[in-house]
């Protein structure tokens, strides 16, 4: 999504407008680090795609940073070694509104499409 929301085109079509958003409304919920981010997106059912997992995470991070939709800090506080941490900012905001908006039209796509189904059965 390098560059601007797609409305769910590009090579993972609406599953990455999906998973992009969760990361996202993660960060805006909270900000958090990598391996927590991706247990809460295991969590929700949402599965990090190919062997290589958290690579395909930190990628996405890592184009969320360039883009300007978040940004990372070391946190050094805790026991154990420093962890990056993640946070949304005001264009990651605007992003995730926009992201919002597709799924709600993509929500609009799916009810049409059970509709007719359904009346089509029926006949």
């Amino acid at each position: 999504m390098r560059g601007g929301h797609r409305g769910g085109q590009g090579r993972f079509g609406r599953g990455r407008v999906l998973f992009e958003g969760y990361i996202l409304l993660l960060l805006y919920e909270k900000p958090c680090h990598g391996y927590e981010l991706a247990k809460q997106l295991t969590d929700l059912g949402i599965h990090l795609p190919g062997v290589g997992a958290m690579g395909h995470l930190y990628r996405t991070l890592m184009v969320f940073e360039e883009s300007g939709w978040i940004r990372s800090y070391w946190k050094t506080e805790d026991i154990g070694p420093a962890k990056k941490v993640y946070e949304i900012t005001n264009g990651g905001k605007d992003m995730l509104m926009g992201i919002s908006k597709d799924l709600e039209h993509t929500r609009y796509q799916i009810e049409t499409f059970q509709k007719r189904l359904q009346t089509k059965q029926s006949t």
